[in-house]
């Protein structure tokens, strides 16, 4: 009984974190414009703090790829200073 009550617990936590992490990208993104990384192993071209928007795909089969650019802004542009003053 336990450990079924654990793995309950540990599926609920994770439904929990599921629905913030939702929750967090509807109030950061709620045009939907952002796209997400798998990985950073995976994504060969991931620049960190680069901002990049959605692209519209060519009209082919043949890539599956999401398409994107960079927007020229990095997330030091957008975000607010510390309170030291530096940027994050």
């Amino acid at each position: 009984a336990q450990i079924h009550l654990a793995l309950l617990q540990n599926h609920s936590q994770r439904r929990m974190i599921k629905n913030i992490i939702k929750f967090i990208q509807k109030k950061m993104d709620p045009s939907e414009e952002l796209i997400p990384v798998e990985s950073t192993i995976v994504n060969k071209h991931f620049r960190p703090l680069c901002l990049l928007e959605k692209k519209r795909k060519p009209k082919t089969v043949f890539r599956s790829a999401p398409y994107y650019k960079r927007t020229g802004f990095t997330l030091d542009d957008v975000l607010l200073p510390g309170k030291d003053g530096k940027p994050i």
